[in-house]
């Protein structure tokens, strides 16, 4: 029964715990394994996943995708998901 009530705390602890807010598009590959990773999920060109690098933003329409492949681990923070200009 002891070994059952370490398991739960367990699992409660994993939960629990706040997710990571990602808020550049380097920590959402980072955390999605790399870029040949983001490519294959988002079913995308090697020089569309370089251009959101370069821009640091993600197009709105893979929101859901990355949203998903991420699960309760992290949150996506709206800011990447926004055009960016040039400085």
């Amino acid at each position: 029964m002891q070994q059952q009530n370490c398991i739960d705390a367990t699992i409660f602890l994993r939960h629990s715990r706040p997710m990571k807010t990602l808020a550049t598009v380097q920590d959402v590959f980072a955390a999605l394994g790399g870029t040949a990773a983001v490519r294959q999920l988002l079913a995308i060109s090697a020089q569309q996943v370089s251009n959101m690098r370069s821009a640091d933003s993600i197009p709105p329409k893979h929101y859901l995708r990355l949203s998903q492949a991420l699960g309760d681990r992290y949150k996506l923070s709206p800011v990447i998901f926004r055009a960016r200009t040039a400085a």
